[in-house]
């Protein structure tokens, strides 16, 4: 009789933790969804700004934040700035100027 009630107990304990575990689960898809979801909304807000390639790229290929892209965009585009308007001289035509 003994080990009935201990059976019975182990199964109730078991079909509770499956129960807690599942409930657990569906709660961090939901929130994983929820999170996906507003990454892509806050790329969507700055879309317009940057290259079609580079926010698809963002969205789906290599998953980055809207800060991230924003970030990377604005070095590149200072990169490109620089490149184009700040024409540092060598030190070796400094001195020769031929």
């Amino acid at each position: 009789m003994i080990i009935k009630q201990i059976k019975d107990l182990f199964e109730a304990i078991q079909a509770f933790r499956t129960q807690d575990l599942k409930a657990d689960y569906e709660k961090r898809i939901q929130s994983a969804i929820v999170s996906e979801r507003r990454r892509i909304e806050q790329i969507d807000e700055i879309a317009d700004r940057l290259p079609p390639d580079v926010v698809k790229k963002a969205k789906y290929e290599d998953p980055r934040t809207a800060e991230e892209l924003a970030y990377d965009f604005k070095m590149a585009e200072r990169e490109r700035y620089v490149a184009a308007h700040l024409c540092i001289p060598k030190p070796d035509s400094l001195l020769n100027p031929n």
